[in-house]
C-alpha cells in the first residue's frame, strides 16, 4: 500500500476580478426601484459623511398595483371612453386601487380625498367604469355588482332587482320559500326570475388568481403624450438623496476617504443607472410611437442584440437595465421586456418569417404558386437565413398547402 505524503504545487491561473465598484454599479442597475431605494437607504445608514433623508415620497398613484403579466388592455379601452385628461388620470388611479375581485373599496368620498378631485368629477368618472361592458368594474361588493348589471341591462323595475336589493340575503342562502313570502309571489315565479335574470350576471367584475399574491410595483419611467408629443420622465423621485454632512469638509483623515469614495461612487451609480434608462426608454418610444400615442395596440418589437448594437452597449448590460423594470403609459404599465423580442434576430425570428410567408402567399400567382425552395429564396434575398425544409415546417404550421396543393385547389374552384 502506497504511504500518503505532502507536497507544495505552483499553479499560474488568470482570472477577471470584478472590484467591488463595478459589484454594485450591476447591482444597482439591476435592481427595480423599490428595491434600489431600500439598497441606497442600507448604504446611507453605513456611511458616517452622509445625512440620513427624510422618507421618500410614493405617490397614491402607483401604490398597491397588482403584478401584471400582459399589458392592460382593459384600462387602455377605459381611458379612451374618457372625455378629459382629468378623468383618465382619475381612471388609472381607481383602477389601480380595486382589489383582485374588482371591486372598489373607496366611497365616492374617500376617493375625492385621497385624489383632490372634485366628487362630481369622481363620481362621473365611477359611472362610466361601472358601465363599461356591463361588466359593473369598480363596484362596492357582489350585491351592488349584480344591482348595477341589472340597471345596465335594463332590468331595475324586475322583481330580479328587488331580490337583490331588498333581501339579498335570503338569495345568497337559496331561500324560495321565504322569497316567495317576503315578495308575495309563488315560489315557481321567484326560481323563473333567478334563473332567466340572475344567474347569468356574474357577482364579481374581474376574474380572481389566488395563486398570483399581489405585490406593489413602481415604474421606474413614464412615457406620456402631451400636445401630441411623447414626455419620457425617470421616476427618481422614490429614491433617497445621496447628501453629505455639514462636518464632511472637516474630516480628512484617512480611514474616512474611503467612505467619501464610496458616496461618490454611489452618486456616479444612480445618475448613470437614470441615464441608461432614459436613453433605452427614448429608444422604445421612437419605435412605439403610435403605440403610446395610442393610435394603435400593435407592439414593434426589436431585440436585445439590436438594441445593443444601435445604443453602442454591451447586451448584458441592457439585460440587466431592463429586468425587472416598468413603463407607466396613458395605458396601463408595461414591463420593458414587453418590447424585446426574445429571438436573437428579429428578422429572422419564427414570427416574422411565418408572417413574410402569409403575405407572399397570400399575393402570389394562383396560377403558379410559391414552391417552398422559391420561399426559402426569396427570404435569403432579404438577408435572413432560413432553409427549404424550415419554411416547410413553418408553412405547414400556419395550416398552409404545398404549393402543387395550392394549384389543384385552384384549378378545383373553377
Amino acid at each position: 500500500m502506497r504511504a500518503l505524503s505532502m507536497r507544495q504545487d505552483k499553479h499560474l491561473q488568470q482570472k477577471l476580478l470584478i472590484s467591488k465598484g463595478m459589484q454594485l454599479a450591476f447591482k444597482a442597475l439591476q435592481l427595480p426601484a423599490l428595491e434600489l431605494s431600500a439598497f441606497l437607504m442600507e448604504e446611507i445608514t453605513n456611511n458616517p459623511l452622509l445625512e440620513m433623508p427624510n422618507a421618500p415620497p410614493f405617490p397614491l398613484l402607483m401604490h398597491g398595483i397588482p403584478q401584471i403579466k400582459e399589458p392592460d388592455f382593459l384600462l387602455m379601452d377605459l381611458r379612451r371612453s374618457m372625455q378629459s385628461d382629468n378623468e383618465k388620470v382619475l381612471c388609472s388611479w381607481i383602477m389601480h386601487n380595486l382589489d383582485n375581485r374588482g371591486f372598489c373599496p373607496l366611497s365616492i368620498t374617500d376617493i375625492a380625498r385621497h385624489t383632490g378631485c372634485c366628487p362630481l368629477l369622481v363620481n362621473t368618472v365611477v359611472q362610466k367604469i361601472q358601465s363599461f361592458e356591463g361588466k359593473a368594474i369598480a363596484a362596492r361588493n357582489p350585491q351592488h355588482a349584480l344591482l348595477l348589471q341589472l340597471k345596465i341591462n335594463g332590468k331595475q323595475n324586475r322583481l330580479a332587482f328587488t331580490i337583490i336589493e331588498q333581501h339579498f340575503e335570503l338569495f345568497l342562502h337559496f331561500k324560495i320559500h321565504a322569497l316567495a313570502k317576503k315578495t308575495r309571489t309563488s315560489i315557481q315565479v321567484i326560481q323563473k326570475e333567478i334563473q332567466e335574470h340572475i344567474q347569468p350576471l356574474n357577482p364579481y367584475p374581474l376574474p380572481c388568481s389566488h395563486a398570483e399574491p399581489i405585490q406593489t410595483i413602481y415604474p421606474d419611467i413614464s412615457i406620456t403624450e402631451k400636445q401630441e408629443s411623447l414626455h419620457i420622465d425617470i421616476h427618481n423621485y422614490c429614491l433617497p438623496s445621496i447628501v453629505f454632512t455639514k462636518e464632511c469638509e472637516e474630516y480628512n483623515g484617512q480611514h474616512l476617504r474611503k467612505f467619501i469614495a464610496n458616496a461618490k461612487w454611489l452618486q456616479r451609480v444612480v445618475s448613470r443607472r437614470a441615464s441608461l434608462l432614459l436613453t433605452i426608454a427614448s429608444y422604445i418610444a421612437e419605435k412605439n410611437a403610435p403605440f403610446f400615442s395610442g393610435k394603435t395596440s400593435t407592439i414593434c418589437f426589436t431585440t436585445t442584440s439590436q438594441l445593443a448594437k444601435d445604443l453602442h452597449l454591451s447586451i448584458s448590460t441592457i439585460r440587466r437595465a431592463v429586468q425587472e423594470k416598468w413603463i407607466a403609459t396613458d395605458y396601463g404599465l408595461f414591463a420593458f421586456s414587453a418590447f424585446l423580442s426574445k429571438a436573437d434576430d428579429v428578422a429572422s425570428s419564427k414570427k416574422a418569417i411565418q408572417n413574410y410567408l402569409l403575405q407572399w402567399i397570400e399575393k402570389e400567382d394562383k396560377k403558379k404558386p410559391l414552391t417552398d425552395a422559391e420561399l426559402a429564396l426569396e427570404l435569403k434575398n432579404l438577408g435572413k437565413k432560413c432553409s427549404r425544409r424550415t419554411v416547410t415546417k413553418y408553412r405547414k404550421e400556419l395550416s398552409l398547402h404545398a404549393s402543387h396543393l395550392r394549384k389543384q385547389h385552384m384549378e378545383g374552384t373553377k
